[in-house]
């Protein structure tokens, strides 16, 4: 799904990346225009068994909510950061390929934010060479950090591999903002150029909360892109 600014470009683009939803699509009407409407091109990717890709491959949530009864959380854990450091970011690697050929968007300002699996996804693109200018990770993994030592090793393995800027970000009343301070301190040990913030309380539980990179785009867009796409200082 794109949103396009109004104007002439090229635009800076956002490439965003959904959690675990079978259908994003609502996902991405509520960060597709408020983003299109502070000047940036949005690519929301229907990764593949969700949605418009949904005859692609197996649902990702299907599969995993089954292994987990199978087998258990352990080798839930396992399948699912295959997945997301394969296939699922093989797709968002498509996307922003696509994003940097269009004739519309400056490829120089490409950038990747995500949410929850869509975080996860954000934090294991960042080590790689795909072209982006900056990342941001909103909840990327908060709600498996405190139970799965696979999710932690891997997402701090990321972090001390990041080849490009990170936003961290949380609200509060997540189900865990663990994430946040222990990448934090990943990013700060090897010195690599992030920024992490927990932001206030969204919404009334943690699963507001965990949407909040999601349904908060007015409380954190102009700071997150602030540190990922500072304006240029060239007179």
């Amino acid at each position: 799904m794109v949103y396009r600014p109004q104007g002439t470009g090229p635009f800076p683009a956002v490439v965003y990346g959904h959690g675990n939803e079978p259908d994003p699509t609502f996902l991405f009407e509520s960060v597709g225009f408020a983003i299109a409407a502070r000047g940036y091109y949005v690519i929301g990717v229907h990764r593949r068994g969700s949605a418009l890709s949904a005859d692609q491959a197996p649902n990702l949530l299907a599969q995993l909510t089954e292994i987990r009864k199978r087998d258990g959380d352990e080798p839930r854990a396992r399948f699912a950061v295959a997945q997301l450091e394969g296939p699922q970011l093989d797709d968002v690697a498509a996307a922003i390929a696509m994003a940097a050929s269009h004739p519309e968007i400056d490829p120089e300002r490409i950038f990747l934010i995500g949410n929850s699996f869509g975080g996860v996804l954000a934090m294991l693109a960042a080590e790689r060479d795909l072209g982006l200018k900056g990342a941001a990770d909103f909840a990327g993994s908060a709600m498996n950090w405190e139970q799965s030592a696979i999710f932690r090793q891997r997402m701090r393995e990321a972090a001390r591999k990041a080849r490009i800027p990170v936003f961290l970000g949380q609200a509060a009343n997540d189900f865990s903002t663990q994430p946040t301070s222990e990448l934090a301190e990943e990013f700060s040990a090897s010195g690599k150029p992030y920024r992490a913030k927990i932001f206030p309380a969204f919404g009334i539980g943690p699963v507001d909360g965990h949407g909040f990179g999601i349904t908060g785009v007015d409380y954190w867009f102009e700071e997150v892109m602030a540190f990922l796409d500072p304006p240029s200082r060239e007179p």
